[in-house]
């Protein structure tokens, strides 16, 4: 049997599989995500707030390459170009 999928009842008379959601492994997952509604709204919670600070750390990012360009200390480098 492939990780996340459970037979269907036998009593239901349908030979398929039933998806369980991926995350919580406990409620039924309809969706192409293999998410259950609830977890699939706190996924999408957790993917924002990711782009959010990710947005803030490249952000700081370019403050800090407009502070050196105002002093003229060149671009800063990331410790793999040194």
């Amino acid at each position: 049997m492939i990780a996340g999928l459970r037979s269907a009842e036998p009593s239901s008379g349908i030979g398929r599989s039933t998806s369980i959601c991926i995350r919580c492994r406990e409620i039924q997952a309809p969706g192409p995500l293999g998410l259950c509604p609830v977890c699939a709204i706190q996924t999408r919670i957790e993917a924002s707030e990711g782009f959010r600070q990710l947005t803030h750390y490249l952000g700081a990012w370019a403050r800090f390459e407009d502070w050196l360009a105002e002093r003229e200390f060149g671009h800063a480098q990331s410790p793999s170009r040194r």
